[in-house]
């Protein structure tokens, strides 16, 4: 008989599972077991997944504030022009 047990939380689904069972009179009992883990989180890198979240945040920040002063510069630049 299978005994499993699966637990839910918001982000994390584990899942554990014991099957034994006979195959034939020469082989004995037979042991399966397996656990499955699931991780869910929106990601907009596969590395994100290793980083926290405050990390993500400020990466992100540090981005949008290099795009801000690379638009202004080109606007400076097309001023001039």
């Amino acid at each position: 008989d299978p005994e499993e047990f699966i637990l839910f939380t918001e982000n994390i689904i584990t899942h554990w599972e014991i099957h034994t069972g006979f195959e034939s009179i020469l082989e004995g009992e037979i042991t399966q077991t397996g656990v499955g883990f699931v991780y869910r989180r929106k990601l907009r890198r596969l590395g994100d997944m290793f980083r926290t979240p405050a990390a993500i945040r400020r990466r992100d920040a540090a981005e949008n504030n290099r795009d801000k002063e690379t638009e202004i510069s080109h606007e400076k630049a097309n001023e001039n022009r």
